[in-house]
């Protein structure tokens, strides 16, 4: 969890409308594995606080009233408590102590799970749920994200289920890791797209993407560098503001089919490769193809040089044409395509290229159906 009070966090500080600070209040704090550290400041020589909280366990929990007492060194104007709250999602508390002189009232959050669709057009019976953490064996300089989620539904377009690394969409500096590990499972599609959203980055196909094929319906562990990831724009991933992770199923457009995804266990961790120079100088390829493997459809994220007309071509190995598709009535600029895989195309690798007027680009893709 991601959470901190006061401080550069997302949590609010907060002292009841009353510019006159208490006697005893918080001056900063954070939150790790079912344990809130505050940072006190005792003016008075207290020796007892009092902390009343209201909290839920979840993004859908009922909110529930808990008392705690902790004892004060009484000689110490600064000091810092470990306040073991359990696992939460957020939680709202006052501080009063044994001396009097006043209540500090705080407040903090962690980022939420939330899920994105197409109401009735794009997924019908959609279900959605989180659920409280039930522990984690935390690794030394890894950072874990609490809770699990789990959609169900049937989808014609997209789903897009996302974990908010802090909450009101604040930024998260990731540059201490390079790889991204979690437990899925996903029934009824063989793949999913992982992204890590970008706060500096604006338009949603240029963020960072991955096409993770499925290991298994049931629930699997996967583990994807950074250095994989790839944008339409090129570059480097900008790890030093990550907003969330969104993991999204694509369908074929146009019939509606089950699915389920389950996500639990989120870390961040530097087990992965780095970013080399020559890497850097590979994603410089101005074509995203995803979902990549794909099976009915997929999408292509490009850049289209001058208004008009846009030619897919798909090549076998042996560089046979086995399909050609043509859309028009494209203005220039960045452009998100949508290309459906003829029925008769067999599984197997093939040379996707994509352009016109002598300016193409080109990727390698999948068909897995």
């Amino acid at each position: 969890m991601l959470a901190q009070i006061k401080g550069e966090g997302p949590v609010s500080y907060l002292n009841n409308g009353n510019p006159i600070l208490p006697t005893v209040y918080v001056e900063s704090g954070y939150y790790r594995d079912g344990t809130l550290y505050l940072d006190l400041v005792n003016t008075v020589g207290a020796s007892l606080i009092s902390l009343e909280a209201n909290s839920t366990k979840h993004e859908g929990a009922n909110r529930e009233n808990f008392l705690q007492l902790l004892p004060l060194d009484s000689s110490k104007t600064r000091e810092t408590v470990a306040w073991n709250v359990g696992y939460l999602f957020d939680a709202g508390f006052s501080l009063t102590n044994n001396l009097g002189g006043g209540t500090d009232v705080l407040y903090f959050a962690d980022g939420p799970w939330g899920v994105d669709f197409e109401r009735g057009t794009g997924v019908s019976a959609p279900l959605f749920n989180t659920f409280e953490e039930v522990g984690y064996n935390l690794v030394q300089n890894e950072l874990h994200l609490e809770r699990r989620a789990q959609f169900s539904g049937n989808l014609k377009n997209y789903v897009s289920v996302y974990r908010m690394l802090r909450p009101g969409n604040g930024a998260a500096d990731l540059s201490d890791y390079n790889q991204l590990e979690f437990e899925a499972s996903l029934a009824g599609f063989n793949e999913k797209v992982v992204t890590l959203v970008s706060d500096s980055i604006e338009e949603w196909h240029n963020q960072f993407k991955i096409t993770v094929p499925v290991q298994s319906a049931g629930m699997q562990s996967y583990w994807v560098d950074f250095a994989d990831f790839r944008s339409l724009a090129g570059g480097l991933i900008r790890s030093e503001d990550i907003v969330s992770v969104t993991f999204s199923v694509v369908g074929d457009q146009n019939t509606f089919q089950a699915v389920q995804l389950e996500l639990d266990n989120l870390n961040f961790t530097k087990n992965g490769k780095t970013i080399s120079l020559s890497e850097l100088a590979d994603q410089q390829y101005g074509l995203n193809v995803y979902p990549n493997p794909m099976s009915y459809s997929t999408f292509i994220n490009l850049n289209v040089p001058a208004s008009g007309q846009v030619e897919i071509q798909l090549l076998d190995l042996s560089g046979k044409l086995v399909d050609q598709q043509k859309i028009t009535g494209l203005v220039s600029g960045a452009q998100t395509l949508q290309y459906a895989v003829p029925a008769p195309v067999p599984n197997g690798v093939y040379l996707m290229k994509v352009g016109g007027q002598g300016q193409w680009k080109s990727q390698r893709v999948i068909v897995r159906r």
